[in-house]
């Protein structure tokens, strides 16, 4: 039951389905003790699946063909020339898999619609299965890895995940498909038509879905020494279109004279999906998110009437915001800057004379551009590298002058190192306690 245990800490993928006046039936998902193990294993050779793949060494050669394209890795074999992915395609037009790995993971199981059936098993030994569950999202990160070796795969690089459901349309529908993924082959079907593949050339794929019932299998074949993938699947219409928040920030600089702003800022969600928790809100207020990696922000509070705009934006666009009226959401379509960390400097001093600081980024520097950029005070941020629940403000300043802030950081940094090689030591105040 150990390995079981995996199941509430993995994968993220979202898939959240439009809802009709006829919804069509949902599938249950299968117990633990009702999945059935694939009689096939003997011969399932999951490498084989992939036409480029001959063999594990291809995926590792490059013969100075690689290319690398938004996080996305792949061996250059006859690409296919670059399409126009702002299309929504019809599901007709994708070419179908000859075979799947679900012609054998799935042969005995009934695919659940609110999960993913999902399997892990080492690459080059998929016999016996690693751990077999259902999950609700398909995320992996490098923090997760660990995991790995208890489940008896030797290692990040022989990994193999397989994740499949049955998608539920109630009426017709455009999607959007984004993968997020390093180092790694990966294939995703729809009813085993090929929407995504080492050929694709952009991690985003638009798709058009009548009504009914649609089989989607995600197949990934890690190729590095850390499995970082991410996959969801969304209604087109909950994204936006990158554009230009000045103009609208100035209109409501003029409607509210006394417009403040908070900020959150951070690396990657731990799931795709944070949740922003605003303290209480007395005035008029602009809410800025920013994250490195495409993230689903859920805004809750309880003075959302005071909140004008929420402004966002991820360093690889796909980020998602919700909670919020669409009409009061801005896409930047990039991330604001630095992720931001705890403003206090903490360091350790070692014996040779180097400084290493806990949070080397300086936050103020993002905090004084955005400010000096949008004329409108920034009174409270919060942040950290990677987390799925965040409290805003953890940080509060009444007026604050982030540019002689980031300076004065800075300077104390700069100190700190002279004093750590000159002397081996810093400050009490600033030397960093490890639990």
């Amino acid at each position: 039951m150990k390995k079981f245990k995996f199941l509430s800490f993995i994968l993220s993928g979202l898939l959240l389905i439009s809802c009709g006046s006829n919804k069509i039936q949902e599938s249950n998902p299968l117990t633990i003790n009702q999945i059935k193990k694939p009689t096939c294993l003997s011969d399932f050779k999951p490498i084989e699946y992939f036409a480029h793949l001959s063999n594990e060494q291809s995926a590792q050669e490059d013969n100075g063909k690689k290319i690398s394209i938004l996080h996305n890795y792949y061996p250059e074999i006859n690409p296919e020339p670059m399409e126009d992915y702002s299309i929504v395609r019809e599901l007709s037009y994708f070419k179908k898999a000859e075979k799947t790995w679900g012609d054998c993971l799935l042969e005995n199981n009934t695919l659940p619609s609110d999960n993913y059936l999902t399997y892990y098993f080492d690459k080059n030994k998929p016999n016996p299965i690693a751990w077999q569950g259902n999950v609700g999202k398909v995320v992996i990160t490098p923090s997760q890895n660990g995991k790995f070796y208890e489940m008896g795969i030797d290692n990040a690089e022989n990994f193999a995940g397989f994740w499949a459901k049955e998608l539920i349309v109630n009426q017709d529908t455009d999607y959007r498909l984004d993968i997020d993924n390093n180092f790694a082959d990966v294939r995703v079907s729809i009813d085993n038509h090929i929407i995504f593949d080492e050929k694709t050339r952009h991690p985003h794929r638009l798709i058009h879905l009548p009504k009914g019932k649609y089989k989607v299998q995600i197949e990934y074949l890690s190729h590095w020494l850390t499995v970082d993938f991410a996959f969801h699947l969304l209604e087109l219409d909950k994204f936006k279109n990158p554009e230009n928040p000045t103009t609208k920030l100035n209109e409501l600089k003029r409607q509210y004279p006394n417009l403040t702003a908070y900020y959150a800022g951070i690396h990657e969600p731990i799931e795709n999906v944070v949740k922003v928790n605003i303290n209480q809100i007395n005035n008029p207020m602009v809410i800025f998110l920013s994250s490195i990696k495409p993230t689903i922000w859920q805004i809750n509070s309880n003075d959302k009437q005071h909140i004008k705009a929420v402004i966002y934006g991820s360093g690889i666009d796909g980020s998602i915001v919700e909670g919020i009226d669409k009409d009061r959401l801005i896409n930047m379509g990039e991330s604001f800057g630095e992720t931001i960390n705890d403003p206090k400097v903490q360091c350790l001093c070692f014996d040779d004379g180097q400084l290493q600081c806990k949070n080397e980024e300086n936050p103020y520097h993002t905090l004084s551009t955005l400010t000096q950029k949008y004329k409108i005070p920034i009174v409270g941020f919060s942040g950290d590298y990677s987390l799925d629940n965040i409290d805003l403000p953890t940080y509060q300043y009444q007026n604050p002058n982030y540019k002689k802030l980031a300076l004065d950081r800075d300077n104390l940094v700069k100190k700190l190192k002279h004093s750590c090689k000159v002397y081996k030591t810093i400050p009490k105040e600033n030397q960093l306690i490890l639990d």
